[in-house]
């Protein structure tokens, strides 16, 4: 369900910033998703489809959106490096805890899993390039 519509800024005095991302859906709770066929609402460098997302395509959107592709690439691998963790905490909480479902801890190790192998492929992907 992202669209243009569902990112915001916001205004604090001379300070601009991407507000929290909300309305954002993702795949990984479904069983029967095929991850190579995979397609988001919005490209990243050009490309829609999940698995084919790389280094050359952050590169690409950081360098059409004015911002320094090293840099880019470093803080979506230390953002993505806190993602399960954070998760596995948030699943601690007692309103997760009193849904008593399953579906969080697949969640975290889904997410955990898909993290690892995006990781791995921006930095084979990055190594190659440098």
């Amino acid at each position: 369900d992202a669209h243009a519509k569902n990112y915001s800024v916001l205004l604090s005095g001379g300070m601009i910033r991407l507000a929290p991302l909300y309305d954002v859906a993702s795949a990984l709770p479904y069983d029967d998703m095929y991850l190579p066929k995979l397609r988001m609402a919005m490209r990243i460098g050009g490309e829609y489809r999940v698995e084919h997302i790389g280094a050359r395509h952050w590169r690409r959107f950081a360098a059409d959106n004015g911002l320094d592709p090293d840099a880019t690439l470093a803080r979506i691998d230390r953002l993505a490096s806190r993602v399960p963790a954070g998760l596995a905490e948030a699943i601690e909480d007692r309103a997760v805890n009193m849904l008593n479902s399953e579906l969080p801890a697949r969640l975290v190790d889904r997410i955990t899993s898909r993290v690892r192998r995006c990781r791995e492929i921006l930095a084979r992907e990055d190594e190659q390039q440098s």
